[in-house]
């Protein structure tokens, strides 16, 4: 009869082993998938974040060129708005208005 409790508790640790390594193999495949899905959603939010980023940099670039532009037409309109003959003569010029006794000559372009 010992000899049968011999082969049983033989028995009993292989599947302890066996036990073992499973649930080794099982909690690395978990841990595997679990490190995949939080990797790949990281990458995906450091993509998102990149082209935000660009995004805000074409935003401040274009910010820039509005003010520029802005600035130079406050010059303009100051111009206008303080020089009336400045504004004679634009108006001659754009629109072919004269002066008294004036003649306008108005000559093909070439």
């Amino acid at each position: 009869m010992q000899r049968n409790n011999f082969k049983l508790i033989k028995v009993g640790r292989n599947n302890i082993k066996k036990f073992k390594i499973r649930r080794v193999i099982f909690l690395s495949i978990i841990y595997l998938g679990l490190f995949g899905t939080l990797g790949t959603e990281i990458v995906k939010k450091v993509r998102e974040l990149e082209d935000k980023q660009t995004l805000v940099e074409d935003l401040k670039q274009d910010l820039n060129e509005q003010r520029v532009i802005r600035e130079a037409l406050k010059k303009d309109i100051n111009k206008y708005e303080d020089d009336e003959a400045y504004l004679a003569k634009l108006a001659r010029k754009k629109f072919n208005v004269s002066k008294e006794n004036e003649l306008i000559f108005i000559l093909p372009e070439e």
